[in-house]
């Protein structure tokens, strides 16, 4: 349903990007753009800066310093005595740009906590689980629906939205997962 929608946004000269907390895994690799799935927001111009994030919990950091080596800078994060308790793959990094026009989120039954700090841009909550607090500038939360996909479906034709191949063969693989082959 994200990339559907996504890309229907991109036919028309939308700035686009999915944004999900877990690594697509191999079942989606029939999808249009699920190599364009980020983990993080981020990706663009570096001129706004560079957050770097990594696990904390009390005692886990001792220091962070830096050296710089020829045209590399070096973090060292200094394990405290609780030691680090996280990997690489922990690590996340993000460059803060322009903020967002407009969010949806779909199928997340609660606010997602990083919309909290979100201000004034506006949400659109996507779902048909009975169980979704409605949260959002918009809910558009249908519990007969099938499928994301098929509120995404509508959503895209109501707006006039372009549903090419592309477009459509996310849609319908969407609705194949949520109907469980129909």
């Amino acid at each position: 349903a994200a990339l559907a929608l996504t890309l229907a946004l991109e036919r028309t000269g939308k700035n686009a990007q999915v944004l999900c907390p877990t690594a697509p895994s191999v079942s989606f690799g029939n999808l249009i753009g699920i190599q364009n799935v980020k983990r993080n927001r981020g990706g663009g111009s570096t001129n706004g800066g560079l957050i770097i994030s990594l696990p904390y919990r009390q005692g886990a950091i001792e220091k962070i310093s830096y050296d710089i080596i020829g045209d590399r800078i070096n973090l060292t994060v200094v394990p405290g005595e609780a030691g680090l308790g996280f990997t690489t793959d922990d690590i996340t990094y993000q460059t803060p740009q322009k903020g967002e026009d407009l969010i949806f989120v779909i199928g997340q039954a609660l606010e997602p906590h990083s919309l909290e700090a979100n201000g004034m841009v506006p949400v659109v909550n996507i779902d048909y689980n009975s169980a979704n607090t409605r949260y959002g500038t918009v809910a558009l939360v249908d519990e007969g629906s099938s499928s994301h996909s098929e509120i995404v479906a509508q959503l895209l034709r109501e707006l006039g939205l372009p549903i090419d191949a592309d477009v459509a063969q996310n849609l319908l693989a969407g609705i194949v997962d949520g109907t469980e082959n129909f």
